[in-house]
């Protein structure tokens, strides 16, 4: 007997699954799996260890072409690659949420099931960080896309209100904090891997905590929502100019605003450590929220574009990739963590830029390789293949 409420029975619907290969927009997978590289070049920093650090947690010393990386990584990199994925993942919010409600789920059940998946989410990133990367952003993304479900579905200007606010906030909050700063700074190398588990989740535990407080993500995440509302990565031939635009205008501003703390960072400029790096340091990281929507947004516009046989190839593997990205962006710590790490190999000793970045892209390559053997094979990643398992249950394992 179905449920009563009021008098009246209540009908149950079953969670819809989440949607296939053929139903997928290419455009967010696309931006996915290409800004896992840059996911890679901003992780592996936190590995290097055996020397002293100087701003924004690099090793000190290393060559001319050490401190090129360094420049350019903290320029095109920190900072940036963090903020549009989490622009993503308040598209893929907005989506989930409507393909619930398309398949006769009321508003509520539709934000059941978004709530449901942003805990596993925050779930998953515990056991990342336990396991391999303190770092682990999976989170803080599932615990700020909590406030989704009560924001997505405000007006226009309630939104835009909501993310100019929240923004504000966090650049006062954290005016001349620590974007920069890489965890190496915080936790020093564990040479045993059992007594590493409680000092990567304790510092996991204490980002966490802090989300609530400083929801630096959630702007973007409301911009996100605002670009599936309109159609602007599920269509993104009918928004080629206003793509380009943002494009060009994000990228810009992040790579002006990234300038100062880059040249610091790499030496170019003398700058000590207190007020003055903090002030760039804080531009740096604002511009970077601008840049991230700039590079999705170009890629967005890439995904349009028709291509010969290898730069096809070259974007079905990052489609690919993007598609598993839950599972990619594990894997890396996965071949990050037993290579680099003081209780792995160690190869993390004197890392400096060039050779942390030559790992970085190795890793990325090989994630990619696996990504797109998976989708030959019509496979999806096993780490999207659990998450949507717990979601929606067994028939859609």
């Amino acid at each position: 007997m179905p449920p009563q409420e009021g008098g009246r029975a209540v009908r149950a619907v079953a969670p819809a699954g989440p949607l296939g290969r053929v139903g997928r927009s290419t455009a967010p997978d696309l931006a996915r799996g290409g800004l896992l590289l840059f996911i890679a070049l901003a992780n592996v920093a936190v590995y290097a260890y055996g020397g002293e650090t100087g701003l924004g947690g690099r090793l000190q010393g290393g060559d001319r072409l050490d401190r090129a990386v360094d420049l350019l990584t903290v320029l095109l990199v920190d900072q940036r690659s963090y903020p549009a994925f989490a622009l993503l993942v308040g598209y893929g919010a907005w989506h989930i949420v409507r393909r619930q409600q398309q398949a006769g789920a009321s508003r509520g059940e539709a934000r059941a099931v978004l709530r449901r998946r942003q805990l596993w989410l925050v779930a998953f990133g515990g056991v990342h960080a336990a396991l391999l990367f303190e770092g682990d952003v999976l989170g803080v993304y599932g615990l700020t896309g909590l406030l989704l479900p009560y924001l997505m579905f405000r007006r226009r200007r309630v939104l835009v209100r909501w993310a100019v606010a929240t923004a504000a906030f966090c650049a006062l909050l954290l005016g001349g904090g620590s974007g920069l700063l890489a965890v190496g700074d915080v936790l020093g190398p564990t040479p045993g891997y059992l007594a590493s588990v409680p000092e990567r989740l304790g510092f996991w535990a204490v980002s966490l905590a802090v989300t609530p407080v400083a929801p630096v993500m959630l702007p973007l995440m409301l911009v996100g929502v605002l670009a599936a509302r309109r159609g602007l990565l599920d269509r993104p031939a009918e928004h080629l100019p206003l793509l380009r635009r943002l494009a060009v205008g994000g990228v810009g501003a992040g790579v002006l605003g990234g300038l100062p703390a880059a040249l610091a960072v790499a030496g170019v400029v003398d700058v000590e450590p207190g007020a003055a790096y903090a002030a760039m340091e804080t531009v740096h990281d604002a511009t970077g929220v601008l840049a991230g929507i700039g590079y999705v947004a170009a890629l967005a516009h890439w995904s349009t574009r028709r291509e010969g046989v290898a730069p096809a190839r070259v974007r079905r593997a990052l489609t690919a990739t993007g598609s598993r990205s839950l599972t990619c962006y594990l894997l890396q710590s996965v071949l990050f963590a037993p290579l680099l790490a003081a209780w792995g190999l160690g190869l993390g000793d004197g890392l400096h830029g060039a050779r942390a970045a030559a790992v970085a892209v190795l890793v990325w390559a090989a994630t990619v390789g696996i990504a797109y053997a998976l989708d030959r094979a019509g496979r999806p990643g096993p780490a999207e293949a659990a998450l949507r398992r717990l979601v929606y249950g067994r028939r859609a394992g």
